[in-house]
């Protein structure tokens, strides 16, 4: 049986002429797995109701399916209208409920309409999955503030009008949750050019935090995941090689949308219910490893390139930390420098001189006066 690994992202797919091909398939293949409504009673979302973003596509698609086949009401949000109606029409067509509702998540009087709508008709809001989002190339050099307006308007006002909007509706219905995404660029390094996708998404982490604590009282846990490179119609049209944004994670391969739609479902659900202010990280060991340099061209691109010390010594195994450790313990040893040496020889001159001092004591006292020696002849009662 072949892992996933083999199965979706072989190396010659992966860097060769077809792989752009060989990638819509898996993506294509994915958006057409069934999720057929479990036996009503069951599921773990029975009788509520979920808002979710960016539902037209790729993750959030996956995100809406999952959870209505738990037994939810799922209301979609997303610009692309057909995509939502693609999706709303497989979800019915399984068993399950949903309602298409085209908008812009940047956009405060959509937000308000959404919500009115969930309440008028459905009585009730019980989650939240602040998932929509865009990416864009550029780096400090390039991007100015106007540039990125639009990204910051979706992935971090995005969100926190989600949240704004929202969470009265959720305390109406006595408490539920509110789940954000982040990623792995939002904390660590990642391969490629996307400064304004950091920006936003470290900013969604900071908002993820802070509303945790404002809303935890109110019985509303906020938590985020932080995916890594997911295989979705946000990642397959860029134009970068995407071949080092898989070698950054330590699986070597995508995520699948519906392996971070798990992960979603579990910070919904009540399986994480003392779980708050918190991230769960799905990017295959990326924000766990550093085994890429980066530097800059002229022209304001950058370059990744595997550390050869920490691909050698991932290949006989340990891990790409042990890696990192290993290729900084033989740039020390190419210096001249031990440190065993040194703490082995500091700590024989701290014995010597113990030793010494004990010594000196020795004959200190035999030659101290009697009356200075303690007094033997007491008594023990």
């Amino acid at each position: 049986m072949k892992s996933k690994r083999a199965e979706f992202f072989d190396d010659a797919v992966v860097s060769g002429p077809d792989q752009k091909a060989f990638e819509e398939k898996i993506y294509a293949e994915a958006q057409a797995k069934r999720w057929p409504r479990v036996a009503e009673g069951t599921g773990k979302f029975e009788g509520q109701v979920v808002i979710v973003t960016g539902a037209a596509g790729g993750q959030g698609e996956m995100e809406a399916k999952m959870i209505a086949q738990q037994g939810a009401k799922v209301y979609m949000a997303d610009i692309e209208e057909e995509g939502l109606k693609r999706v709303e029409a497989a979800i019915i067509a399984d068993g399950g409920e949903a309602v298409a509702f085209p908008m812009d998540v940047a956009d405060e009087g959509s937000w308000q309409e959404l919500v009115k709508k969930v309440v008028d008709e459905s009585g009730r809001l019980d989650v939240l999955v602040n998932n929509a989002g865009m990416c864009q190339n550029g780096t400090v050099l390039t991007e100015t503030r106007e540039s990125l307006n639009r990204i910051m308007d979706v992935d971090c006002w995005g969100v926190y009008n989600g949240m704004h909007y929202c969470a009265p509706a959720i305390i109406e219905a006595g408490g539920g949750t509110i789940v954000n995404t982040c990623s792995y660029q939002g904390t660590h390094f990642g391969p490629g050019s996307f400064i304004g996708y950091a920006m936003a998404k470290a900013a969604v982490m900071g908002m993820t935090r802070a509303a945790a604590t404002d809303l935890g009282t109110y019985g509303i846990r906020v938590n985020a995941v932080n995916p890594g490179l997911v295989l979705s119609g946000m990642t397959l049209p860029r134009g970068q090689n995407r071949k080092g944004l898989v070698d950054a994670s330590s699986m070597k391969r995508y995520a699948l949308p519906e392996e971070i739609a798990s992960v979603v479902m579990f910070l919904a659900s009540d399986d994480s219910s003392f779980i708050n202010g918190e991230f769960i990280a799905a990017d295959g060991g990326a924000t766990r490893a550093s085994c890429h340099d980066v530097s800059s061209s002229g022209d304001g691109r950058r370059k990744v390139t595997a550390r050869s010390a920490s691909m050698k010594a991932c290949a006989k195994g340990g891990g790409l930390a042990h890696a990192d450790r290993r290729a900084r313990g033989n740039s020390l040893r190419r210096r001249g420098v031990s440190w065993l040496g040194s703490i082995t020889r500091s700590c024989w001159s701290r014995v010597r001189r113990t030793v010494s001092g004990v010594a000196w004591s020795s004959v200190s006292l035999r030659k101290a006066p009697r009356s200075w020696l303690p007094s033997t002849s007491s008594t023990i009662r």
